[in-house]
């Protein structure tokens, strides 16, 4: 009897098949031809019967899930304990803004009890960030949004303004948190405040005895308006106060003959953060100790000009201070000649805007900060300082760094300094015993790029060294490295951090470091990141390493009547989650830790 695999030959050849073949072959596949007949339909009736057990499946899942909600752990939680994981959704390094996508307003859309809870939450409703602008219109420019008319933005704002009030009403009796951003504004003269800034005003001085934390990034008109509105006796608990006035553009700056000072004069104020446009009014105004109370100043933060005057006069007024950040202009030829004790502060960081260096001396000569452990300095980009020659010395910061005998944070702008000084400043004594953080910066222009690098990286490699008290080891301390626009080679940076490995030498073991190079990375260049975390761990250490190379900036554009507008062209976004309102920075207690301060 014929089989199928006797005419295997056939299917291996072109051949005609004979009549007898074909006949055999037809009769033998009737039998499999039946049996894929009864498979497809079996399989057609498991599958229908899977489409009804599914469907079935679905029903009886949509009403576990409908009941299961009821025994869900979040519904058991206590308000008290709802409430206290409310407050840590807000952000932290900022206020919350109106936007329906953080909280608290995201927390109010969740259920009804949830919005009942948190609408019940006063200390939810105590912070709050207003993005807000002049009732002008908006032109097109922005790609993807039309042109939006002055009418539609003035409708836009006085919402805001209402909404802003049922927000800090819902506060209480909580001390506030506001800041308020205006985007920048080019105008030629002063005009008369537009009826959504007026009433924006209003409603914030309505919780005027509340403020606690005030952060104002405003037109200079807009700050005078509201200075003009305010009541010495209200600002009584207002403690940190940020103010970033911007004046009128171009060419066209307010003159004030005695600058309003209101909010400078809040008793209780200790943290202070200004940058004022007033051109010839120098901080002196201010500091008079009969009208602003500044002797509680803990931290000060000027982002102006500051002349040597007002630097004396602000030190010896606030002689609590624990940080001062300074941009220093050498004004006419003041000499100080006595000594400003300054017994709490603990970090210093000072911006030079002045064409000479000398002049700068008396100033470091004055302090007297036994407890000084950070200084900072920076030359201004814009302040026309030449960079280092054969015949330049550097900035006049070298003494103050050698006084500063617990010195534990050093950053400075290297490219200010020749090479011989900057390892003068390395070599300090309190450097070699106190030292664990020091950062390299160039200047925010990039000027130094045109001129060799006075830091050679090779000073720092550790050889074989005996002890801690071997002099021939700089910064034996050194845990904490950063070098800003370098073109140091990955070889010689791969044996830095080699070089400062090793647990069992006296030397401490690195545990930051981070190198941003001046040059695009080449694409057959080797990980050097992956290297260093490599040998780290063959070490038995850890390394929080980072390095970066140049990049293309590249922006996003959101609406411009968005709550979501933190400030200056940043939109809050999920890549941008840390965002700040603040523009400048500040020290906290992160940083703090960081320099081991």
């Amino acid at each position: 009897m014929s089989k199928l695999q006797d005419f295997d030959d056939l299917t291996r050849n072109n051949d005609r098949p004979s009549d007898k073949a074909l006949a055999a072959v037809k009769n033998l596949l009737v039998g499999p031809t039946k049996q894929l007949e009864d498979i497809d339909a079996e399989m057609h009736r498991l599958e229908e019967a899977m489409r009804e057990l599914q469907e079935k499946r679905v029903k009886i899942d949509n009403s576990v899930r409908h009941y299961k909600c009821i025994s869900a752990p979040i519904r058991r939680i206590p308000p008290d304990i709802l409430f206290k994981i409310f407050r840590h959704c807000q952000p932290t390094h900022r206020n919350p803004t109106m936007a329906a996508s953080e909280a608290p307003m995201l927390l109010t859309r969740v259920c009804s009890r949830w919005r009942s809870i948190a609408l019940a939450s006063p200390r939810l409703w105590a912070r709050i960030h207003v993005s807000f602008r002049k009732e002008s219109s908006i032109s097109g420019g922005i790609p993807g949004y039309p042109a939006i008319s002055s009418e539609t933005v003035s409708s836009f704002l006085q919402l805001r303004c209402h909404a802003l009030k049922e927000w800090l009403s819902r506060s209480g009796n909580c001390p506030l948190s506001i800041s308020i951003n205006y985007p920048p504004t080019y105008t030629t003269s002063m005009e008369p405040l537009d009826k959504s800034t007026i009433l924006l005003l209003k409603t914030i001085l309505l919780f005027s005895s509340r403020w606690r934390t005030l952060e104002l990034n405003v037109p200079t008109d807009v700050y005078i308006e509201l200075e003009s509105m305010l009541s010495d006796s209200t600002l009584l608990i207002l403690a940190q106060l940020r103010v970033l006035v911007r004046g009128c553009y171009p060419g066209t700056f307010i003159e004030v003959e005695y600058p309003p000072a209101v909010l400078l004069k809040s008793p209780s104020l200790k943290r202070i953060s200004i940058s004022l446009p007033y051109s010839n009014i120098g901080l002196a105004k201010y500091i008079d100790v009969k009208i602003l109370p500044w002797r509680n100043i803990t931290h000060f933060y000027n982002h102006a000009l500051c002349t040597m005057l007002d630097t004396i006069t602000l030190l010896k007024c606030c002689s609590r201070l624990v940080h001062a950040s300074l941009t220093l202009t050498s004004e006419g030829d003041l000499e100080v000649q006595e000594t400003i004790p300054l017994p709490f502060l603990m970090s210093l960081w000072i911006t030079e805007a002045s064409q000479s260096s000398s002049v700068m001396d008396s100033i470091y000569q004055c302090i007297n900060a036994p407890d000084l452990r950070w200084i900072q300095h920076q030359i201004d980009a814009y302040s026309g300082r030449d960079m280092i020659s054969n015949d330049y010395r550097g900035p006049s910061v070298l003494p103050l760094v050698e006084r500063a005998v617990g010195i534990r944070i050093l950053e400075i702008d290297r490219f200010h300094f020749s090479p011989d000084t900057l390892r003068r400043i390395l070599e300090v004594p309190s450097a070699t015993f106190y030292l664990n953080t020091l950062h390299l910066n160039a200047p925010r222009s990039h000027m130094g790029l045109d001129c060799a690098d006075p830091f050679d990286l090779n000073d720092l490699i550790v050889k074989d060294v005996p002890d801690l008290n071997d002099r021939s080891a700089l910064l034996p301390r050194l845990e904490n490295f950063e070098l800003y626009t370098t073109r140091v080679s990955h070889d010689t940076l791969l044996e830095f951090v080699t070089s400062r490995m090793d647990k069992k030498s006296p030397i401490y073991v690195l545990k930051k470091v981070v190198i941003v190079f001046d040059l695009l990375q080449e694409k057959d260049q080797s990980n050097i990141e992956q290297e260093i975390r490599k040998r780290a761990a063959a070490a038995g250490i850890e390394i929080d390493v980072t390095i970066r190379y140049p990049s293309p900036n590249t922006g996003t554009y959101l609406d411009p009547l968005s709550p979501s507008h933190i400030r200056d062209g940043l939109y809050l976004q999920a890549q941008d989650a840390d965002v700040t309102s603040w523009n400048f920075p500040e020290l906290t207690l992160d940083m703090a830790e960081d320099g081991s301060m």
